[in-house]
């Protein structure tokens, strides 16, 4: 989809070339697969010119703006509480001390926590769409990101940070 519009353009021009695969994928959607070709076309475009100049691409960008930042682990969503206690274990071991999960239900994150302990950061990112009649059951919405109820069964489970749904959707049955 992307090919023919790229073919025989100049990759150092990244902003311009971004803004013709934008219109030219009109057709497309402005969402899901195709914003997601573009944005991995323009990860290239800028690691091509960072090799072409001979620079690091945090210059290019602006520069370092830190000299140490925590990295997390993020994982997918699994099938049960105890596929996410078994991951969780494998990243801890690794030598996180945050983990992201994408999970949907209490009791996959009372899994994480329950086979992690309390020395590690949880992290929930619900990005993926809920459907919104259960949770919005729950109470009404005190966030943008999770129903009453859940953000206070969630808060037993000491989370970090949470963030992903919301009910102002134009979808009427999904949370985005």
């Amino acid at each position: 989809m992307l090919r023919p519009i790229l073919a025989g353009k100049n990759p150092l021009e990244i902003q311009k070339l971004w803004e013709l695969m934008y219109r030219t994928t009109y057709y497309a959607g402005r969402m899901g697969i195709t914003l997601a070709a573009i944005s991995g076309v323009e990860m290239a475009l800028w690691d091509i010119m960072g090799k072409t100049m001979g620079v690091p691409l945090y210059r290019l960008l602006g520069g370092r703006a830190h000299d140490k930042l925590r990295a997390y682990a993020s994982l997918a969503r699994y099938p049960n509480p105890a596929h996410v206690a078994q991951a969780c274990t494998a990243m801890a071991e690794k030598g996180y001390t945050a983990i992201k999960l994408h999970e949907i239900d209490v009791a996959a994150v009372a899994a994480a926590r329950k086979s992690v302990g309390s020395d590690i950061d949880l992290l929930l990112d619900v990005n993926c769409p809920w459907m919104c009649r259960k949770p919005l059951k729950w109470a009404n919405n005190l966030s943008p990101s999770i129903s009453i109820g859940m953000r206070n069964r969630l808060a037993r489970r000491r989370l970090r940070w949470a963030s992903g749904s919301t009910s102002g959707s134009q979808y009427p049955n999904r949370c985005w």
